[in-house]
Order: C-alpha cells, then structure tokens, then sequence
C-alpha cells in the first residue's frame, strides 16, 4: 500500500496537493488483508482521512467484484464521477463500474405508460411537465430520475 499511498507513492505523484495521512495508508493496509483473508473489518475514521479510496484501491488491487454501498447519494456521485475515472486512469485502466440505486429512483415503465393511457394533469403548467416528461422517457436509455433536475419531486407521474 506504500506504493500507492505513501509519501512518494502513486497518488502523491498523481494527486496535486496531496497530503499523506498515516490513518488512510493504515486503513487501506488493513481493508487489503481482509480482502486476502477473506475476513470482515469494521473501520471508522473521521472526515478528511480519504476512507474512500483507502477502500476503493485495495477493492481493486484485490481483482474482486465489489459492492459500495454509500449512505448519500453526494459520496455515491463523487465516487462515480471523480475517485473511479481517476483511479481508472491511475491505477488500472480496466476498472468498470456501475452504479445501481434504489428502484424508486428509476421510471417504471408499465406505470406510467397506464398513466399516459388516462393521464390527470390538474394544471396548464402540469401539463406543460408532462410533455416534457414524456419527450424525456421516450429517449432515456436508464430511466434514472436523476437525469431530470428540473422535474418537482412531488410531480404525481413520477409518483
């Protein structure tokens, strides 16, 4: 893990302004030796320390399949957006990822084509959504929900 995490290391050499934190390169030796014999580990440590990647480089020196679960969807973005590609680029250029949510941050299909047989809309602004909305699902390729920001969170297709 030196190699990667220690002073002359990897992402010392990759990362401008990095900064070695002793905890970070304990923690990803750590989350390495599980991941070789096959034990669980419970890890804390507090903001600034760089869990993220203290997991994420030993999950890919092991050469496993690994679950991330995040608990926001912010560290879950900045992972996918950011710590992946970086590491890709850096530390193994075969890495794949994939991110899987929730199945309410996904359009269901068979809902709202029912509610597009018999739409409600209460409002002339509604209405204006709701094409929008339409012309939206007819050409995602995900149905992620996340892809539509300007879409209200109480709008009642979605729901």
């Amino acid at each position: 893990m030196q190699k990667y995490f220690g002073r002359q290391g990897i992402l010392a050499s990759k990362v401008q302004g990095f900064e070695y934190r002793q905890g970070q390169l304990e923690m990803a030796q750590a989350v390495l030796e599980c991941f070789r014999s096959r034990t669980p580990l419970m890890a804390e440590a507090g903001t600034g320390t760089g869990k993220t990647w203290a997991y994420l480089v030993p999950a890919i020196l092991s050469g496993q399949k690994v679950v991330v679960s995040t608990g926001t969807k912010t560290l879950q973005d900045q992972i996918l957006d950011h710590d992946i590609p970086f590491l890709k680029k850096n530390i193994d250029p075969k890495l794949k990822a994939v991110c899987l949510k929730g199945r309410r941050n996904y359009l269901c299909r068979r809902r709202f084509l029912e509610f597009c047989y018999q739409p409600t809309l209460w409002s002339k602004e509604e209405a204006k959504l709701f094409r929008r909305f339409q012309k939206w699902a007819a050409t995602s390729n995900t149905g992620d929900r996340s892809e539509i920001d300007w879409l209200p969170d109480n709008f009642r297709t979605w729901n």
